[in-house]
């Protein structure tokens, strides 16, 4: 019976007619306290799902089967699994990948994902699916980055989602389960029964109506709790009290007691067979098969069957085939009131009977991982089994914790190739002891394949920790033995040794060489020659190649997305190779590369690879001009990270105080970079970057101070091979700060260095900023001709910011020599410019000096479409085109917050009050956005 669900079920049925009439999916989150009906009502909007000839396919979730990778999924497409199990996707859904080892995990499990969906789209393809989980909170992580993928889905698919799941689990779980709850487009949060609906139970229990005061008893007791409630008046029964006053004072006694109690109590009742029975089947979970449950209690099986009829009898146990509890916290309760030594031998004799069984790995792993180790080599080499399905199968996580439990089951057996797997796992969750267990593996054996495996999870782990010339002793180790080692791995490895020495703090200036040298004659036809090519266009790019030839090299690397599904996004080679793009002027090909392994790393269900993409992207969009998405870029990217010291806080720092200050927040800027730098005499690429705008701050406070930091990032650059002023202007930029101090000769050299580079380069944006830097220190008959140059290059490129600073100083030169009606154009334009970039010092100055030549300036847009920012415009846009807010958020990448401030401001800045006025404010059509 349903009580006070009416409105609760009103709500979802409404949801399942719009998916069955919009055939756009939904979302429906069920939040509730254990025993509050949501199984209950998931029982009946199933029932009506039904009734409407939707299809409807449902799991719930197991304490006890945490550790069964995709276990919540196979119960969901079980059958549609077997239907299709000679594709791919269908194999990599039931574990039989062919994948090898953790190198291929991250592709496992999105293989695995992206065949798990597919199965749910083909079902959905005939009509409308309901996808239920109860007891989400409980499902294995691998299930749960399904669901999350599934729910990024939904608008295109006839597929309603239902999860059912205790609320405080949702908080405290996982970032899946957080991420579910965010994207559920309805959220029913069931109540606990009020005192008349409470009353109407305890009538329907003893058939008369229940006095006040025991009413009140029931409602004290339980919290209104229907579970809570159930269990009460079942002991009251028992106890043959009666809905009076006089037996309220027992009743209150006799609530006391917990469910976990009163199911033990009833259990106890019915004597020690019926305790061991029911403690196994708990024990044994979706696994209790009558049979396995009596062979593992040591019951006969008539007994046995005997015995769970007194359960069902006893409300403990539902009717029917296979055994199910009535309730998840009568199952908990009865499994740990086993001792723990008894629940360790029944644990193991049901691991072993279902391998004799030919029960998949995992399965017989979920046993084994609640034994004592007691030096078993079987059970060592069922977890290290189920282990390596668990990689296979894109469940990192879940290899983890079994590879360690092989390992505790015979701490003796020193096995490298364990110690291997087990390390491999802990790089790809970004485990700490990763770094403890590979380095191991080069203690205790010689084999040069083992160490070769190693080698390149070590390395990059240590480097994350800044211990550079530890991961760079490791790799020359193994390079320096690497005879039996395959010419694919051996690429491999030198490619992360040119990462680590492009980007560490190492005094190695030979990247530029190293990098020729390997990809020498190579096609791009494996990962390895992929990885040498892309690390070639890099240093192509440091020594001023065409720009032409630079881009070439980037593609043939990233190979329309190959580079990204073979090293994942949290790739810093694929990262770079990614970003050369952008550095060569295809922002836009760039940029959805960088995107496309944002939406890899939200697929996969990991948030560190968005820390470094979202910092790249961050500076490409300050190098535009584009301030205000800079800004939210590099702050979502620090707001991620675990502490400011880390390598990709560094990285977002840096641009986020170049942002400050271009808005002329000098002071803010400081505090950004005092809160990141690390002390430290050598540099490594981030440290470089954070000094660099360190430097930029100081000399905006007029300290010379800051002229040492750029010369000192110049140094390093100088080290790495990186003459590029398109990839680092440290010369541009500290050029005018040297001709200020008196040292116009080393300035006037440094700029011609940069000149000469930027011209063989062929890209505007680094021409015409040395133009400009040019411009400031040159005599005052020479700069009208070179700012009238840096504006005419750079209004070839898309650096608005750049632009406008250009045209401020053209403005000024042209008012120096007379000409005051001329310098208004340029005046005005780098108002505009700098206005939409958000630039504000360059905007104030712009205004002041177009106002002394007389001109009234146009008036600053506080309303209407051209007063939005580029991202208040962007996510206007999509909104206008009937784009929900979880859908932009996911579009672009930022949170549903972000995207409600964006619209907010957005509706004050276009006057209007609703999103359905946004196309006609917006100038009647929105502009589709790419």
């Amino acid at each position: 019976m349903l009580l006070e669900r009416d409105a609760d079920l009103a709500a979802a049925e409404s949801v399942l007619d719009d998916v069955s009439s919009t055939r756009s999916g939904r979302m429906i989150l069920i939040e509730g306290l254990p025993g509050v009906g949501k199984t209950e009502l998931l029982l009946e909007l199933w029932r009506r799902a039904t009734a409407r000839g939707m299809d409807v396919t449902a799991a719930t979730a197991g304490e006890l089967e945490r550790e069964l990778p995709f276990g919540v999924a196979r119960q969901l497409f079980v059958d549609d699994v077997a239907a299709h199990a000679t594709t791919p996707a269908a194999a990599a859904a039931l574990g039989r990948s062919a994948a090898q080892g953790a190198g291929e995990a991250r592709t496992a499990e999105l293989d695995a994902l992206q065949g798990l969906f597919g199965l749910c789209t083909a079902r959905a393809a005939a009509g409308p699916l309901v996808v239920m989980v109860d007891d989400a909170h409980w499902a294995d992580s691998a299930s749960l980055k399904l669901l999350v993928y599934l729910a990024r889905r939904l608008r295109g698919l006839q597929v309603v989602l239902v999860l059912a799941a205790r609320p405080s689990a949702i908080a405290a779980r996982t970032s899946e389960l957080e991420q579910l709850a965010d994207r559920a487009d309805m959220t029913l949060k069931l109540e606990t029964l009020s005192a008349a609906a409470t009353a109407a139970v305890a009538r329907g229990w003893f058939g008369d109506v229940p006095s006040e005061s025991f009413t009140r008893v029931c409602v004290d007791t339980t919290g209104g709790n229907p579970l809570l409630l159930r269990q009460l008046l079942e002991e009251a029964a028992v106890e043959h009290l009666r809905p009076v006053d006089e037996d309220a004072p027992r009743l209150r006694e006799l609530g006391s007691t917990t469910v976990a109690r009163s199911a033990l109590l009833r259990v106890s009742r019915l004597g020690d067979i019926a305790v061991d029975v029911a403690g196994t089947a708990a024990l044994l979970g979706r696994d209790a098969t009558l049979p396995l449950v009596a062979a593992v209690a040591g019951v006969p099986a008539e007994e046995a069957e005997l015995v769970v009829d007194d359960l069902v009898e006893a409300h403990l146990l539902k009717p029917g085939r296979p055994l199910r509890f009535v309730h998840p916290l009568v199952q908990s309760a009865i499994y740990r009131h086993m001792p723990r030594g008894l629940r360790s031998r029944r644990h193991r004799e049901a691991a072993r009977l279902l391998a004799l069984a030919n029960a998949p790995h995992d399965e017989v792993a979920r046993h084994l991982l609640r034994t004592d180790p007691a030096a078993d080599a079987w059970v060592r080499e069922e977890l290290r089994a189920a282990g390596t399905q668990a990689l296979e199968t894109g469940a990192p996580d879940v290899a983890v914790s079994l590879f360690r439990r092989a390992l505790d089951e015979d701490p003796s057996s020193h096995d490298p190739r364990l110690l291997l797997e087990l390390g491999e796992s802990e790089s790809v969750v970004r485990d700490p002891q990763a770094l403890t267990h590979l380095q191991e593996v080069f203690e205790t054996t010689e084999d040069p394949c083992l160490r070769s495996m190693a080698a390149l999870p070590l390395a990059r782990g240590l480097a994350y920790r800044r211990r550079y010339a530890e991961a760079l002793a490791f790799l020359d180790a193994v390079l320096a033995d690497s005879a039996g080692i395959d010419r694919e791995t051996v690429l491999r490895l030198r490619s992360e040794r040119l990462w680590l020495v492009e980007s560490s703090d190492l005094s190695t200036p030979s990247f530029v060489a190293d990098a020729e040298e390997l990809a020498t004659g190579l096609t791009g036809s494996t990962r390895g020659e992929r990885l040498a090519i892309g690390h070639l266009g890099t240093a192509r790019l440091f020594q001023c190649a065409p720009h032409q030839e630079v881009k070439a090299l980037a593609l043939q690397a990233l190979a329309d997305g190959q580079m990204l599904r073979d090293e994942g996004p949290e790739s810093p080679s694929w990262l770079y190779t990614a970003s050369l793009l952008s550095v060569v002027g295809d922002h836009a090909a760039g940029e959805r590369e960088m995107l496309r392994g944002e939406q890899m790393a939200y697929d996969r269900g990991t948030d560190a690879p968005l820390v470094p993409i979202r910092s790249t992207r961050a500076w490409l969009a300050w190098e535009l001009g584009e301030l205000d998405r800079a800004e939210e870029l590099a702050r979502d990217a620090i707001a991620r990270t675990r502490g400011m010291g880390s390598s990709g806080a560094r990285y977002a720092a840096s641009c986020l105080a170049t942002v400050l200050l271009e808005r002329g927040l000098v002071d803010a800027a400081a505090e950004v970079v005092a809160a990141a730098a690390q002390p430290t005499s050598a540099l490594d690429r981030f440290d470089a970057l954070l000094l660099h705008a360190r430097g930029e701050v100081r000399l905006r406070r007029q300290d010379d101070g800051g002229i040492d930091d750029l010369l000192a990032v110049g140094e390093w650059c100088e080290h790495r091979g990186i003459q590029n002023p398109g990839e680092w202007a440290w010369r541009t930029d500290v050029a005018p700060a040297l001709a200020s101090a008196g040292d116009v000769d080393r300035a006037s050299a440094l700029l011609a260095d940069d000149l000469a580079r930027a011209r063989a380069f062929g890209l505007p944006r680094p021409l015409g900023r040395a133009l400009y830097a040019g411009g400031l220190i040159a005599p005052r008959e020479q700069r009208l001709e070179l700012f009238g140059e840096a504006v005419a290059v750079l209004s070839a490129s898309p650096a608005r910011l750049a632009t406008a600073r250009a045209c401020l100083q053209l403005g000024i030169a042209l008012r120096a020599a007379g000409q005051v009606g001329e310098a208004q154009a340029p005046f005005r334009r780098a108002l505009d410019l700098a206005t939409s970039c958000g630039a504000t010092p360059v905007a104030e100055a712009a205004r002041r000096l177009l106002l002394s030549t007389g001109a009234r300036p146009r008036r600053t847009a506080l309303i209407g479409p051209d007063a939005l920012t580029p991202s208040e415009r962007e996510v206007a846009d999509l909104a206008s085109q009937g784009q929900t807010n979880r859908q932009i958020a996911a579009r672009l990448f930022v949170t549903v917050k972000a995207v409600e401030k964006h619209l907010r401001n957005a509706y004050t800045k276009l006057d209007i009050e609703r999103r359905t006025e946004l196309a006609e404010a917006l100038g009647g059509r929105p502009r589709q956005t790419g």
